[in-house]
């Protein structure tokens, strides 16, 4: 496929059995067009060509066009995002031809239902070879106009026509057919009527109206849905193709106008068209028109190739780009697969084939650079922020330089209306953490720090470091690799018989002068040597500590409130009384509290990629879900009045956790008092739980339970041999075992120093037991292309910044 010159590009059209164009796609019936040109007639009159103006274009023979290096009248440094709508020419029951919109292309494609009359789920195209090569041969035998100055359909369609004839596509006498079926009107899905143009002139005249406002309202509600997916600048391509019997062979026209115009009544939604791509010819042909249009409706919406349609100077221009596009396409066998397991081995080719690309685009870019003197070349230091200066506060000089320019506007883009749900979420992100880890940090250090310490310095702590921070988007906060250093602190500071809120100001101190030192002496670069098999070491053992707190502290409340026969309820009396006092029923609550928070959480997280609801009501309630699970169980403990619960403990007014000692509170303590510490534990598990998604250590864990006949075709599994992928699972599962004795141990504080070693260790012991392309798939950070969209996921779901 790589062989360009490989093609018989003259004649690939006449094979048997290639499908007709009509012969998939029923006409639709007739509704309400959208373009009028005479009445009581469906057929626009189109007599003359000479009555339709427009000034001629330069034809892709000429080479005296704009110079695209950076001296001429135009360049595209950035082609805008590009929306392709592919119409096809249809017929209806009375024998009136009309253009049926059956695709659309927003980064995917969407299939027209012919049976439904509705849009398919966006999925990435699959086109068929010998549609590309019909395309390529299309174009460099067809009509290819660049820089077309033409405002109206009309006029644009008289050149084309026009440029048709002159390159012998089509005969003369042809000229008014061709004209008269690209003005035909146009449908699309949501111009289809719901009955309101079928309705008599003898019905009621609000009813009418009601009909026609509620045409209008749908057409307002699609139109929105696709104008939410694309840009501002977004610009269209349109495609249109069919069957003409009065032509003897297909005839194909690229368009590519020298401004955006606004066509009206020509595609669904209102933005400006700069392509137009035409596919005509007889029906008798065995070119199946329908998946050339989707070919060029794909390659427009490509990234790569429609900066090249952008781009061109003349047909070979567009003829390259196909070239390349074929190049890194990949062609599956016409074989029967028996499993869709078995497609899964395209996907590292695919990969390969995407480095192919992008690789090739890196060399076309440098070869451009060295012609444009002009074109600044980006320095190393401004893509990399770990490569250090070698100059004192050199590498947070170069922050400041490149972050604060933005900092106003960080600060008036987050006065939108459409950043309120982000701060919401923030706000309840920063808050969960606080109040989680606050709830077993107070029980950890005897109260001398809590919920009221933790939720106001994220407060202070994130307002400064959110206004000199540079990174407005970073959210401070409590987590778990604290609490475990806290717990540790705390009995090390009654072993030495030491006050533990002392040593953490001294704790302070320290931080401030080592933090100092290292951003003086651009410290952060050391992080480029911390690899996934320490990340992944750390984040297997976090987890495992969440887990096991979890389950430890509901232990301790079975302990102390058991299933009894029977209990003393003289000696306590519902919720006020000894806690020490085993209490009815306070096991078996606190494990529904626990469990309840925990399910509803997780599966709250799994509704946001499940194929219920809306996608923005999936979105909100999947990253709420930690604050609903909280609230719905507090809601429980509530209303079961006469079991007791322990309860997180908050001092009330301007008060530390601990009442005689120093310090502020908050003003929230009577709500935050009503959670049960019950439901803090399900979070922490579901913390744990979740944790353990995606960490690579986690899978090979689980490998050592699977023959390998069932492994995953992954990399570490295709290009390491099983025993020597678990050689390197186990080693580290023998780390995580040392550093989870040395936490449970009186060194816990050694934890950290510790934890640290595994990187001499990675980088000096195991790259002389493993080679490097072991060490490359088990310990890379290479992802591999997604094979399949998941359910539920939204493809269009991504963030445009602002420009």
């Amino acid at each position: 496929m790589a062989n360009k010159g490989s093609y018989d590009l003259q004649k690939p059209f006449e094979a048997e059995g290639s499908p007709k164009p009509h012969t998939k796609y029923k006409p639709h019936l007739p509704g309400r067009g959208t373009v009028e040109f005479a009445r009581g007639t469906n057929l626009p009159q189109v007599t003359s060509a000479d009555d339709l103006h427009t000034q001629r274009p330069r034809r892709s023979q000429d080479q005296s066009g704009r110079d695209l290096t950076g001296h001429g009248e135009a360049t595209y440094k950035q082609a805008p995002q590009v929306f392709v709508e592919m119409n096809e020419l249809k017929m209806d029951e009375d024998k009136h031809q009309y253009w049926q919109e059956t695709g659309r292309w927003i980064k995917y494609e969407e299939d027209l239902d012919k049976d439904s009359d509705r849009w398919g789920k966006a999925h990435v195209p699959s086109l068929t070879f010998r549609s590309l090569l019909e395309l390529k041969r299309g174009i460099s035998k067809g009509a290819v106009l660049l820089d077309l100055e033409g405002t109206t359909f009309s006029g644009i369609s008289v050149n084309i026509v026009e440029e048709m004839i002159a390159k012998d596509q089509i005969r003369a006498e042809n000229k008014i057919s061709v004209l008269n079926a690209l003005l035909q009107k146009t449908r699309h899905q949501m111009t289809k009527d719901d009955g309101a143009q079928l309705i008599s002139s003898k019905q009621d005249v609000e009813i009418q109206l009601h009909s026609l406002k509620k045409q209008e309202h749908r057409e307002k509600k699609i139109h929105s849905e696709i104008t939410d997916k694309i840009t501002e600048n977004t610009e269209a391509t349109l495609v249109l193709v069919g069957c003409i019997d009065s032509l003897k062979s297909p005839a194909m026209a690229f368009v590519r106008l020298k401004t955006a115009v606004h066509l009206e009544s020509i595609l669904e939604i209102s933005i400006p068209i700069r392509f137009i791509y035409v596919l005509l010819g007889p029906s008798t042909s065995r070119m199946n028109y329908h998946e050339v249009g989707r070919s060029i409706a794909t390659l427009m919406s490509d990234q790569t190739f429609h900066k090249v349609a952008y781009e061109a100077k003349d047909c070979n221009d567009l003829l390259n780009g196909i070239s390349e596009f074929l190049d890194c396409s990949i062609v599956i066998p016409p074989t029967e697969v028996q499993d869709e397991e078995l497609l899964r081995s395209v996907i590292p080719f695919q990969h390969e084939m995407l480095k192919k690309r992008q690789s090739q685009l890196e060399d076309t870019l440098a070869e451009g650079d060295d012609h444009s003197a002009a074109r600044p070349v980006p320095s190393d230091d401004d893509d990399d922020p770990l490569r250090r200066t070698r100059k004192p506060f050199g590498g947070l000089i170069r922050d400041i330089k490149r972050r604060y320019p933005k900092y106003l506007s960080d600060i008036r883009d987050a006065l939108n209306a459409q950043c309120l749900a982000a701060i919401i979420f923030i706000y309840f992100a920063a808050l969960s953490p606080a109040i989680t880890f606050g709830g077993l940090l107070e029980e950890k250090t005897s109260c001398d720090m809590g919920v009221s310490e933790l939720i106001v310095s994220t407060a202070v702590q994130g307002v400064i470091f959110c206004l000199i921070g540079a990174q407005p988007l970073l959210v401070l906060g409590f987590s778990g690799p604290l609490l475990v250093f806290e717990e540790a602190f705390y009995q090390f500071s009654v072993t030495m018989k030491f006050n533990y809120l002392t040593g953490r100001v001294w704790i302070g101190f320290w931080l401030i002068l080592i933090v100092f030192i290292l951003v003086a002496f651009e410290g952060s670069f050391l992080v480029r040597f911390i690899s996934r098999f320490t990340q992944e070491i750390f984040s297997i053992l976090i987890s495992l500590i969440f887990i096991y707190e979890t389950f430890n502290k509901l232990f301790k409340i079975f302990k102390a409130h058991p299933l009894l026969p029977s209990y003393n309820t003289t000696a306590s009396d519902g919720n006020t009384q000894n806690v020490e006092i085993p209490k009815p029923n306070t096991a078996l609550l606190s494990l529904v509290l626990m469990f309840g928070t925990f399910f509803i959480a997780i599966s709250l997280r799994k509704l946001k990629t499940s194929q219920y609801f809306p996608g923005t009501i999936r979105r909100i309630v999947g990253d709420f879900g930690v604050p609903i699970a909280i609230f719905v169980m507090v809601l429980v403990d509530f209303f079961i009045k006469d079991t007791y619960t322990q309860k997180l403990f908050v001092p009330d007014g301007l008060q530390v956790t601990c009442p005689h000692k120093r310090g502020v509170s908050i003003v929230i303590g009577r709500v935050l008092r009503m959670i049960p510490l019950a439901v803090l534990f399900g979070i922490f598990l579901y913390m744990g739980v979740t944790s353990l998604n995606g960490i690579q250590l986690f899978d090979r864990i689980l490998l050592l339970l699977v023959p390998p006949k069932y492994h995953p075709d992954c990399v570490y599994v295709r290009k390491v041999r099983t025993r020597r992928m678990h050689l390197f699972t186990i080693i580290q599962i023998l780390c995580i075992a040392i550093l989870w004795a040395i936490n449970k141990s009186v060194a816990a504080l050694a934890f950290p120093f510790v934890l640290i070693l595994t990187v001499p260790l990675r980088m000096f012991v195991l790259n002389k037991i493993f080679t490097k392309v072991e060490m490359r798939s088990l310990d890379g950070d290479e992802a591999e292309p997604t094979f399949d969209e998941k359910e539920g996921i939204d493809v269009y779901d991504e963030t445009i910044m602002p420009n």
